[in-house]
């Protein structure tokens, strides 16, 4: 099959193939090429969908299969394998999407795809290689015994890190049903192979086995569909160093913000023991859940907005951020409201009562923590098509040392819970900082009437969630969820009488809803 992105080109620049697009002010965002976005959008929604579902479902099979302080080193290990690729990449996935996205020679795009493989290939292997002869040494303490689960570690690292250089390529290209279809293949063929493992009594062993068999899986049919769209081509690595300019600024920024969202297990692990990780992770994890609404920004902005920053059109770029600040604070407010407000009642129902007892405080805090993060993600995109990645990687940066520091002071005297409350200042200062550089270049504006409507709504909503809390409601998993239909319907009702949403957006996420806006299909 041969490679052809001039089909690309068309429909990225027409609403379907060959039908040429205006600039007519159809929809929030204004054409048909923004309204092709936003059901990319929707579709990688719901593919974050899934992906949030199987973490509901893998939470309890690993929380009621193993013990505290066994899910604790399994907690470890996944902020272990999250890391590693930061810092081995390179920055270059991240950078293949900046300078690729616009790409339409074949033979460029051989070189840029098999420069990156290539070159973290190398990197991966050498770092795996070392965490595997090391493993003697890593496993010590807490995880004393466990040196057959790092070498599977350092296995399930190389992996990972060819897996976020396949991601990048279908994320580059616009390639969002396969890159969708993967994502839920992954996800569906590790929690399979989990349930077997722990059902054959595998223990944290059979889960780390289960993480590394599905994406190995999952890179090498990736890995056989792009070789097979592209061909075989040894690159001459003529664009590395360009390229690396770019992602390597990106290297701190990613590791500081893995610092900020992950660090704080290893603080609880050495002062409190791998048990009370296993208390903290699952409240932040239950909070993690809305990171699911600005995900699917994350994925498809910095392509498209290189495209229409590379074509002088700022305002187009504004006109996205502007709308993706309002419709993701639109969901994430009440989403942190109605999580802090049922964190111990699904803990209980998804964990164990210790579990519940321990970690319910952790979820309200991370919750608003993620709302700034998810609003920083928005504004930073500014900083990347800028390429200013060395200003995202110094606020990270600082972000990070402060909530080292405040882990450092806070769990000794608050527990876990002072945990969360070091990721809720680090995030909040972080979103500050960020959009306070953005603005220098492209001056987001919020939509002030929206934010406090939506607000008021979470608020009425909560008032809602709260008083049902006291009615004598169904216990478990049925009461939860006669409460979330409550509250939402409360949400919904309070946001259409303040009139949140215009009428032209309301018909608008009702095209995108029925399959497609003004006729076209998804």
């Amino acid at each position: 099959m041969g490679f052809r992105l001039e089909r690309y080109e068309v429909l990225w620049m027409t609403g379907s193939e060959g039908q040429v697009v205006g600039d007519g002010a159809e929809g929030p965002l204004g054409s048909t090429a923004q309204r092709l976005f936003s059901r990319r959008l929707v579709l990688i929604g719901g593919t974050n969908l899934i992906t949030s579902m199987s973490a509901i479902i893998v939470l309890p099979l690993l929380t009621k299969n193993l013990s505290a302080s066994d899910y604790g080193i399994w907690v470890l290990v996944l902020a272990t394998v999250t890391l590693a690729p930061l810092v081995i990449d390179l920055g270059l996935p991240g950078a293949m999407v900046r300078f690729l996205a616009a790409e339409r020679r074949k033979r460029e795009v051989q070189e840029g795809f098999y420069s990156v493989f290539l070159v973290v290939l190398c990197t991966g292997g050498a770092v795996s290689a070392t965490i595997f002869l090391l493993a003697p040494w890593i496993a010590t303490g807490s995880m004393s015994g466990h040196e057959d689960v790092i070498r599977l570690m350092a296995a399930v690292v190389l992996v990972d890190c060819l897996n976020s250089v396949l991601f990048n390529y279908f994320r580059t290209f616009q390639r969002i049903k396969r890159y969708s279809g993967f994502i839920a293949f992954q996800t569906t063929l590790f929690v399979v192979l989990l349930a077997a493992a722990l059902v054959s009594d595998m223990g944290l062993r059979g889960a780390v086995i289960s993480l590394l068999v599905s994406r190995t899986i999952t890179v090498l049919v990736m890995l056989g569909l792009v070789v097979r769209e592209l061909g075989l081509r040894w690159p001459r690595f003529t664009r590395v160093r360009e390229v690396l300019r770019y992602g390597v600024p990106l290297v701190p920024a990613d590791l500081s913000g893995w610092a900020v969202g992950s660090a704080d297990r290893y603080v609880i692990g050495i002062v409190l023991g791998t048990a009370f990780v296993g208390y903290y992770a699952p409240g932040y994890a239950l909070s993690a859940i809305i990171l699911m609404l600005v995900s699917p920004l994350r994925f498809l902005m910095p392509a498209t907005l290189a495209d229409l920053y590379d074509r002088n059109l700022r305002d187009r770029v504004r006109a996205y951020l502007r709308a993706a600040l309002k419709y993701f604070l639109l969901l994430a407010i009440p989403a942190s409201v109605g999580l802090g407000l049922l964190s111990r009642d699904l803990l209980e129902v998804l964990t164990t009562d210790e579990i519940a007892r321990e970690g319910y405080m952790v979820t309200p805090l991370v919750a608003v923590a993620m709302v700034f993060y998810g609003t920083q993600i928005i504004l930073a995109q500014v900083l990347l098509v800028e390429k200013e990645t060395r200003k995202i990687g110094g606020v990270m940066s600082v972000a990070a040392v402060l909530n080292l520091v405040l882990n450092l002071l806070l769990i000794p005297v608050v527990g876990i819970v002072g945990a969360a409350m070091a990721t809720l200042v680090s995030f909040a200062i972080s979103m500050l900082i960020t959009g306070s550089l953005s603005f220098r270049y492209i001056r987001v504006e919020v939509d002030r009437g929206a934010l406090a409507k939506t607000v008021a709504a979470s608020a009425a909503m909560g008032t809602a969630i709260w008083a049902l809390g006291l009615a004598d409601l169904p216990g478990g998993l049925l009461g939860i969820v006669l409460v979330v239909l409550a509250g939402f319907a409360v949400f919904s009702g309070t946001t259409l009488l303040l009139g949140t949403l215009s009428r032209g957006e309301l018909r608008f996420f009702w095209g995108l809803l029925r399959g497609g806006a003004d006729g076209h299909r998804g």
